[in-house]
């Protein structure tokens, strides 16, 4: 899984990570307020704790004044529930999703305000409103047919320079990813070589 930006420090101002400004956890009860280190901590293993997430940021304005800027951004998100009982021990990687559980499919909306110092622009405050939670019911396609993600170096979009790939190089690669969600591979990370970071 690639490192989530606002966690490196790259995309927010200095005093949010120095002064420890509070960021709302989103699933935390009731919306609690997070030091921005433990945010990033919580979210990173709320994540993987799930055989799937992808979050798609969609639609966005910005109201830009001066050197300040209100932003919101919408997003759509779904989370499969993960079957750890074949995990392997180690880095998170994509899992053999819980057919047993219900998938999480939502939208809501970043808010933002973005200052620019230095000639640079970084989030000073976020917060989540969720407009829409649904569950629905979970099936595994990528059980049945090659799907190339991982959450590692393997991972198609880390190859540099990028090149089409092979119907052989794509059909090792989704075998590589089926043996590890099948139940008999007892939960075996998928290989991680092809790839550069």
């Amino acid at each position: 899984m690639k490192s989530v930006d606002i966690g490196s420090g790259e995309v927010t101002t200095p005093d949010i990570a120095e002064t420890g400004t509070t960021w709302t956890a989103e699933f935390a009860d009731a919306g609690a307020l997070l030091p921005l280190d433990e945010y990033v901590d919580a979210e990173e293993s709320r994540l993987s704790g799930y055989a799937a997430h992808q979050h798609h940021i969609t639609g966005q304005t910005v109201d830009l004044d001066g050197d300040s800027a209100h932003v919101e951004s919408y997003v759509i998100y779904f989370l499969v529930p993960r079957d750890t009982s074949k995990d392997a021990v180690g880095a998170a990687s994509p899992g053999r999703p819980l057919v047993a559980e219900k998938t999480h499919l939502g939208s809501g909306r970043y808010l933002e305000r973005w200052e620019q110092r230095n000639g640079e622009w970084k989030i000073l405050v976020r917060e989540y409103v969720e407009d829409l939670a649904l569950k629905g019911e979970t099936v595994d396609y990528c059980g049945k047919r090659a799907c190339l993600g991982t959450w590692d170096g393997s991972d198609p979009s880390y190859l540099r320079p990028l090149e089409h790939i092979t119907p052989e190089e794509r059909l090792r690669r989704g075998e590589a990813h089926s043996r590890h969600r099948s139940p008999a591979a007892g939960g075996a990370a998928p290989a991680t070589d092809g790839g550069s970071q």
